[in-house]
């Protein structure tokens, strides 16, 4: 999956051969974390996003702790356990060289789980709220 902001939309791409046989968790875990990035987009206006781009060209550990960063709001927002889904999956259907190499960008799987316990507080809260929706509905 990818994401990204044009001037009046967004664009957010989901490879069909990449997720075939993924289960819903783990496809949920690949949205969320392609969602975030449009709240973030949002949230920091256009003039950031330029320079976020045009600073991922040319800095790999700004892409990085950009990504990093998306994966922990992720987890804030009570997306933790998908967002593992995924990552698992994601990486059962790669080499060990892209593994290496995603792992310098994104959460791993460890990492993933602390922040789980970290923010599991949160992730009450949020479950809660999401009950709360669920039955006003």
């Amino acid at each position: 999956m990818w994401a990204s902001k044009r001037p009046f939309y967004y664009i957010l791409i989901v490879d069909p051969i990449k997720y075939g046989d993924a289960n819903d968790r783990q496809i949920i875990g690949a949205l969320a974390h392609e969602l975030m990035h449009f709240e973030t987009y949002e949230k920091y206006g256009w003039k950031r996003y330029l320079l976020e781009y045009f600073g991922f060209l040319f800095s790999k550990r700004l892409m990085a702790k950009y990504e990093r960063e998306n994966d922990i709001d992720v987890i804030k927002r009570g997306y933790g356990k998908e967002l593992l889904a995924n990552r698992i999956y994601r990486f059962s259907k790669i080499s060990k060289k892209e593994h290496q190499k995603i792992g310098k960008c994104y959460l791993m799987p460890p990492e993933i789980k602390q922040y789980i316990k970290k923010y599991k507080l949160n992730l009450r809260e949020v479950e809660a709220l999401r009950n709360r929706r669920c039955l006003r509905q």
